[in-house]
Order: C-alpha cells, then sequence, then structure tokens
C-alpha cells in the first residue's frame, strides 16, 4: 500500500509531485485541461462603521532657541598679522631713456635739398619715407623731413597754379585768334594795343570799341602806338589832341619799316568825363589808297 507524502516533506528525489486526492477512487485531475476561471467573492467586506479621532493635543513649541556664539578674542601679542597687497618695487623708478641717436636719417636730408630745389612731388615722397624710418630707428633728421615736405608741398602748389594759369592763357589765344581771325573780335579802345590792325574805323566822332582783325586780312587802319598825357587838371579838348598828335607824329617813323609820307594817321584821345582816370592815347595809321592787307612793318 502506498501513502501519501506528507507535505512537509520534500519527495525523495527532490522533484514536485502533485498531493493524492483523498478519495482513491476518485479519477486525477488532467494536466493538460486550462485552470478554472476566478470566481470573484459574492459578498464585499463591509466599510468601518467608526472613523479614527483626531489628535487632541498638539506638539509642545521647542524649547528657548541657541544662544548667540560667543564673539573670538583678540590675538595675542606677537601672532602674525594678515599679509599686506603686494606692491612693484619699481614703481618709483622712472623708464629707462631711449637709445641715442645713430646719425641723421639720409632720406630726410635728401628730402630738404630736393624741397630747397624745387623738387615737389619727390621731395614729398622723400620727406615720407623719412619720417616712418626715422620712426623705426634710432635715428636723426625728423625736423629735416618736415621742411622737405613743407617747401615741397610749396613748390608742387606753385606748379599747379602755373599750370592752370598756362592752361586758361592757351585757351584764351585761342579763342581771341579765331576771333580775330574772322573779323568778329570787338575791343574796346582802352584796350588796344601796339600791332593790333582794325578791320573798320567807322564814322564816328566818338569810338568805344573796334574790330581787331589779322594784318593779313584787309583792314582800315593799324595801331602804331600807345602812350599816356601828363597829370594835372584838364587842359581842354585843344591842348589834350596837340599834345597826342605831337606824341603819334614822334612814333611813326620808329614803328614803320618803309616810308610814311604817303601815310595818315589820327589819335584817340581821352574825353573830359574821363580825365584823369583815362589819359591814354592810341594812335592809329590809316592808308589814303585804301584797306591793307599788310603790316606798317613789313
Amino acid at each position: 500500500m502506498i501513502h501519501p507524502s506528507s507535505p512537509s516533506e520534500p519527495p525523495p528525489d527532490g522533484q514536485p509531485t502533485t498531493p493524492l486526492p483523498a478519495d482513491p477512487t476518485a479519477p486525477l485531475a488532467d494536466p493538460t485541461a486550462p485552470p478554472a476561471a476566478y470566481t470573484p467573492p459574492t459578498t464585499a467586506f463591509p466599510p468601518p462603521t467608526t472613523a479614527f479621532p483626531p489628535p487632541t493635543t498638539a506638539f509642545p513649541p521647542p524649547p528657548n532657541a541657541f544662544p548667540p556664539p560667543p564673539a573670538y578674542a583678540a590675538p595675542p601679542p606677537g601672532y602674525p598679522q594678515a599679509p599686506q597687497p603686494y606692491t612693484d618695487p619699481y614703481a618709483g623708478y622712472a623708464p629707462p631713456p631711449p637709445p641715442p641717436a645713430t646719425g641723421t636719417n639720409g632720406f630726410a636730408i635728401a628730402a630738404l635739398i630736393l624741397g630747397i630745389l624745387g623738387g615737389g612731388l619727390l621731395g614729398i615722397i622723400f620727406g615720407i619715407v623719412a619720417l616712418v624710418q626715422i620712426k623705426k630707428r634710432p635715428q636723426g633728421g625728423r625736423g629735416l623731413a618736415i621742411a622737405g615736405l613743407v617747401i615741397s608741398g610749396v613748390w608742387l602748389l606753385v606748379y599747379l597754379v602755373a599750370c592752370g594759369f598756362a592752361i586758361a592763357s592757351d585757351d584764351g589765344d585761342d579763342k581771341a585768334a579765331n576771333s580775330v581771325g574772322s573779323g568778329n573780335n570787338r575791343v574796346s579802345v582802352y584796350n588796344l594795343r601796339e600791332g593790333d590792325c582794325v578791320g573798320d574805323l567807322g564814322d564816328k566822332d566818338t569810338v568805344y570799341d573796334v574790330p581787331v582783325v589779322k594784318c593779313s586780312v584787309s583792314h582800315e587802319g593799324e595801331v602804331f602806338g600807345t602812350f599816356e598825357l601828363p597829370t594835372g587838371a584838364w587842359p581842354g579838348e585843344d591842348k589834350v589832341y596837340s599834345l597826342a598828335d605831337a606824341g603819334c607824329a614822334k612814333r611813326l617813323d620808329s614803328y614803320a619799316s618803309g616810308p610814311v609820307d604817303d601815310l595818315e594817321y589820327f589819335p584817340l584821345t581821352p574825353v573830359k568825363s574821363e580825365w584823369p582816370k583815362d589819359r591814354g592815347v592810341t594812335c592809329i595809321a590809316t592808308d589814303p589808297s585804301g584797306p591793307r592787307t599788310t603790316s606798317l612793318r613789313d
């Protein structure tokens, strides 16, 4: 007969076993069958009927606060003090002097020489180079370089002004030559000069301007002299004309290259309203045979 093992005693081989039912005649359970579904209990636990009472006594307050700590006592005599801040031992000493100059810069000397000789732009370039080198090297000559720069700058300004005047003068000469050649250049009698040829003298007693042409172009008169009458009070029209005529007579012989016996002349004299501001006389020669195409000096 086989007796069921006690639940507290392990099987002999240590393997789990299925306990036998109490009824040895009951059929064994199928180990492959799924477990039965869980069935919840039909009766719920009743809720508590009495709540826990709240505490009736609060916690007592803490005892008195801790007293402040006692102050520290002064250090005993001889105790080392705190270290002092660092100070530069060389703070009171002056910086070392710059190295002595080793000579005069050559570009500075050249800049001054070029400035004196009118080097212009080249002197300015040498002066700038000298200042740059002197700043980097222990050399003298800074004053020479600056002087060369200033003088060269003045020369350069003079060159520019002279070029401007030359260009303006050339333009003016070209315009005058073009207008003189065409006979359309009318010039004030105050601006007539010796050697000007007058295209048309007109027939007016008072003349303010006349057409000036080239002497190779047909013209009625030619200016052969200009001068001023003596200063003083207005001498009268007759005296003015007499002085002007005598002055023109002396100048015609020296101006013309050939005989002057067949020539005529007349002076343009100042008027009383312009005296003594205008005391100028202009001498004009004419040829009675008609207009000329050559100058009296040819």
